[in-house]
Order: C-alpha cells, then sequence, then structure tokens
C-alpha cells in the first residue's frame, strides 16, 4: 500500500511523447519594460533609494555603485567588523532575565528614554549598584 508521500508507480514511469514539459520554451510574448521605464528605482514602499545620510541616489550613481560591484573588489583592503552587539567584557557575557511589574517596567523604560539609555543598561547599572553594596556584605 502506498502511503502519504509515495507516488507509487507514477514516480518510475517514463512521460509520453508530447508532454508539456519536454518541448521547448515558449517565446516571452509582449515587449517586456526596460530602459528610462525602469530607471527610477524604488524601495519597497514606493520612495526613492537613499543612502544612510540621506542623499537621492540618482540613476547614475547606482550605474556606477552597478559597475564597481561588477568590476570586484580587493578584499585585501576590507575591513572586519563586528556584527551583533558589543561585547560587555572579554569573554562570555551571560544572560540574566527576570520578571518585573508593569509599574517598574513603565518608570525603568520613562527613566532609560530620559538618560539616553536602554532599559539593559539601566537594569545592568541597578543590579552592580545592589551587588556592590558594602552595607549589604
Amino acid at each position: 500500500m502506498s502511503g502519504a508521500r509515495d507516488h507509487g508507480h507514477r514516480a518510475r514511469t517514463r512521460r509520453v511523447v508530447g508532454d508539456s514539459r519536454n518541448a521547448p520554451p515558449k517565446e516571452i510574448s509582449g515587449t517586456i519594460s526596460g530602459g528610462e521605464a525602469m530607471a527610477t528605482v524604488r524601495d519597497e514602499a514606493g520612495g526613492l533609494l537613499h543612502t544612510k545620510s540621506g542623499v537621492e541616489l540618482t540613476s547614475a550613481d547606482l550605474e556606477a555603485l552597478s559597475q564597481e560591484a561588477e568590476a570586484g573588489y580587493d578584499l585585501t583592503k576590507a575591513r572586519w567588523e563586528r556584527v551583533g552587539r558589543p561585547s560587555l567584557g572579554t569573554g562570555v557575557s551571560p544572560r540574566l532575565s527576570f520578571r518585573a511589574s508593569r509599574k517598574l517596567y513603565e518608570t525603568t523604560r520613562a527613566l532609560a528614554e530620559r538618560e539616553g539609555k536602554t532599559i539593559s543598561e539601566v537594569a545592568r547599572e541597578a543590579v552592580e549598584r545592589y551587588v556592590s553594596d558594602e552595607s549589604r556584605k
């Protein structure tokens, strides 16, 4: 008996003469857009492409970038960049996770925003102060 994934005898049969899968590909009907119709490159939201600094990229800019990429890059001059969050010191930084009340969370979030820090930075500083407090020893 054949299972759900078993194609049984069909997997071993040959395709019949005249099967469309054996035919040469058909010509593409109609015209393909190109040239100036495709010159304006937009992002997924429909806006024009910009650099990180906000400069709008023109078709000429994109062409220059394309030619540079096609010419290839000298990887001996490439700089290695670390990906991900920076380490908190040497070695592995263990993760500390805990639940907090809604009020504590909102207060911490507001404080972090005011001070230009992340919630993790505020929590880390608070735990460091708590642990290093001499009166607790």
